[in-house]
């Protein structure tokens, strides 16, 4: 089969990794190209033998120069806005969905879902990471016959190997992964570690970029953690620190999946979290915690750094969960069975 994947971004995150580990995986028995703007997922991509057809921007102008030039059996685009365009821009193509996040929009009537709704009567399949996707929005009895919960490819041997590639002497109490945007909340990681090292003496860091970048500095210097909180900046191998923190700590507003959390239990880190999208279904209370209650995220975080046969238990727990959650191989015969079907649709 052709087929091409559509992102929009140049960077690499959650559903550029998941769009890559697919391929990687698929590559040796189809003919596969990865669509997205110019950016440093170039050098991912290169890494793994990615074909790469870079676009100025995802538009219906520039999908259809692509359409055109490689004629693919499926476009599988990933999230709203790609999936909108690619529908937009093709009459007969075979057309997958791949929805990684549920933004706070899909819960209200608003051009975004309207317009989504209308796309969605050109896609053969509608692809989501977790069930509070499908559940949050607010056509979703119109969508449910074409949406099929998929999660998110899983290799945790991946991981490990990546973790043993780099070595650092980098330790970390907790640690912030993540783009630095609204929906990862950041500064709600700052206002917990500042409320934390009030009681306990601890080291933090975020690695990620984004928009938030210079509030969160501000909001550092604010509170004057500037010898508790390192800002990392984008890590291109975040997993030789990872393995050496002691806890990860999400403060999202709302999450798709939450992979980095399934990547952190591998390396036995407990993981504590808000509890939004995709992560209740990964974290347990055996090997982390999520809830959206501040005072109870306080507790547990402190419980992790000052009774270490608490944290041993977790942390070995964490390890069993990860294990539990492996599903590198059946995710991607569960994948080429939906291509499958969808090239045998007559519409």
């Amino acid at each position: 089969m052709k087929i091409i994947h559509v992102l929009n971004t140049g960077s690499y995150s959650g559903a550029e990794k998941v769009a890559i580990t697919i391929i990687n995986k698929m590559k040796q028995k189809n003919d596969i190209v990865y669509v997205a703007l110019e950016g440093s997922i170039r050098n991912y991509l290169e890494e793994s033998k990615i074909k790469f057809e870079p676009i100025k921007k995802v538009s219906i102008k520039e999908i259809r120069k692509v359409i055109k030039k490689y004629n693919p059996d499926i476009i599988h685009a990933h999230d709203f806005t790609t999936s909108v365009i690619c529908a937009l821009a093709s009459k007969k193509k075979k057309i997958i969905s791949h929805i990684h996040n549920n933004a706070s929009w899909i819960k209200k009537i608003n051009i975004y879902s309207i317009s989504y709704l209308l796309s969605s009567m050109k896609y053969n399949k509608i692809l989501v990471v977790s069930k509070s996707i499908i559940e949050e929005y607010k056509f979703k009895k119109a969508i449910k016959k074409k949406t099929q919960i998929i999660g998110n490819p899983i290799d945790i041997q991946e991981v490990k190997n990546k973790a043993e590639q780099e070595n650092t002497e980098e330790k970390y109490d907790i640690i912030f992964i993540g783009r630095l945007t609204q929906e990862k909340n950041p500064q709600g990681f700052i206002e917990l570690i500042n409320e934390l090292n009030k009681k306990i003496k601890v080291k933090a860091a975020i690695l990620g970029e984004g928009i938030l970048k210079e509030t969160c500095r501000k909001e550092i210097e604010k509170y004057n953690l500037q010898n508790v909180i390192t800002m990392k900046g984008f890590v291109e191998n975040p997993y030789a620190i990872l393995k050496n923190a002691k806890i990860l700590c999400m403060t999202s507003k709302w999450e798709g999946y939450g992979m980095v959390a399934i990547e952190a239990l591998t390396l036995g880190v407990p993981v504590v979290a808000t509890k939004v999208g995709g992560i209740p279904d990964i974290v347990t209370e055996q090997c982390g915690k999520t809830t959206n209650n501040t005072k109870e995220i306080l507790q547990e975080l402190t419980l992790l750094l000052q009774n270490e046969e608490y944290y041993k238990k977790k942390s070995l727990k964490s390890i069993k969960r990860a294990q539990e959650m492996n599903n590198i191989d059946e995710y991607i015969k569960n994948l080429n069975d939906i291509y499958y079907q969808c090239m045998m649709k007559g519409e």
